[in-house]
């Protein structure tokens, strides 16, 4: 399996991995990105932006594809339980002989008959 190694960088991997989330996330360019670091007290070529970007991004994006594949696996399917029966059923108004048995048993409140 192929890990991410920043060991050869100059620059830890939070700012590295930032500057490839700013440049592919946003529609910035590679000087804006640049730009971005500089602001921050880091100084990074926009070059050596682009290089993070072709050899990281794919990295990153085939660990992110991995882990999304696994996740989607991993969920249990939906039991008989969970599934509703007859969706229609859920979906549609009540009829009129719905109305008329509902009516009979107090369903929603209202005055209560009690026999004393």
């Amino acid at each position: 399996m192929n890990t991410l190694s920043y060991s050869s960088y100059r620059f830890p991997p939070e700012i590295i991995q930032r500057a490839i989330w700013l440049y592919l996330r946003f529609t910035l360019s590679l000087r804006d990105v640049e730009d971005l670091l500089a602001e921050r007290g880091i100084t990074v070529s926009y070059e050596t932006v682009r290089r993070w970007v072709n050899h990281f991004g794919p990295r990153i994006e085939a660990i992110r594809e991995r882990a999304k594949r696994t996740e989607r696996n991993t969920k249990e399917p939906l039991g008989r339980y969970n599934q509703p029966s007859d969706v229609d059923s859920i979906c549609k108004p009540p009829d009129d002989e719905t109305r008329q048995k509902c009516a009979g048993s107090n369903v929603g409140g209202g005055e209560r008959n009690i026999a004393a």
